[in-house]
């Protein structure tokens, strides 16, 4: 299997690990043995984009995984989510960390897993938790960035004042424009879109005025619905985004249900 792995052949590799994950092994530590070979053969199915078949192997190494080890569990949960299974990694992630609460890499792995699961006060609480075992989480710190703007930035969260939300409304309005504005001078293909989406920004600007927005409820949902849906116009075809307009599209994403 590994030289297979080595020539790039992915049919022969998968063939030549699948015999010897299911073939007779002898010695000492033939589960951990066993379980290693099966960690390789997802790494490689994941190195070669193969995420359907890496799957199916990282959910049976979740059941293979040693309950009492936190560093199996957070393998696993890692294993997992990389292949795209972030409810499962979730459920990995906790059981290692309720067996190692200074585990910064279960830490890291449940706030991502969160952040995959949408739910943004879960994935700042572990992602904070993280950093504060290991500082130097290059990757855990600029994820808990997103996700601390996506939180401030949210008109649609539950329990906020109609001061903040509608502040947050206005806010974000302006970002969106922006990016609206600074993609309409790149583009050439989808102008047209993108010019009738300016339109109606340049219609709605004059009437999002915090005393508009106190009298009509409804039109904080407009205001909103026009942000998404210059976000997600902007999103392919322009320039990287900036992280707040990362932080918006995935706040429009938390709400497309609600929105439409």
């Amino acid at each position: 299997a590994r030289l297979a792995a080595k020539r790039g052949d992915v049919a022969e590799t998968t063939r030549y690990y699948e015999n010897a994950l299911y073939g007779l092994w002898t010695g000492t530590q033939v589960d951990e043995e066993r379980r290693k070979v099966r960690v390789e053969l997802i790494r490689f199915l994941l190195d070669h984009h193969q995420r359907s078949g890496a799957l199916s192997e990282a959910l049976v190494l979740g059941t293979e995984s040693p309950l009492d080890d936190p560093g199996a569990q957070t393998e696993a949960g890692q294993l997992l989510l990389e292949a795209g299974d972030a409810q499962h990694a979730w459920k990995h992630f906790m059981r290692a960390v309720a067996l190692n609460p200074n585990h910064a890499s279960a830490l890291a792995g449940a706030g991502n897993a969160a952040f995959q699961l949408g739910n943004y006060v879960e994935a700042r609480r572990y992602l904070e938790a993280a950093l504060a075992e290991s500082p130097k989480l290059a990757s855990g710190a600029q994820l808990l960035t997103l996700t601390k703007m996506i939180l401030s930035h949210d008109p649609l969260e539950p329990y906020l004042r109609r001061e903040e939300r509608n502040r947050r409304l206005l806010a974000d309005f302006e970002q969106s424009h922006r990016r609206l504005q600074s993609c309409l001078e790149q583009q050439s293909g989808k102008k047209y879109d993108l010019q009738a989406l300016q339109a109606d920004a340049q219609e709605m600007q004059p009437e999002l005025r915090p005393k508009n927005l106190q009298h009509d409820p409804e039109l904080l949902r407009a205001g909103m619905e026009l942000i998404c849906k210059i976000e997600q116009a902007t999103s392919v075809g322009c320039a990287d985004p900036a992280e707040l307009d990362r932080a918006l599209l995935l706040v429009c994403r938390k709400h497309s249900g609600a929105l439409q």
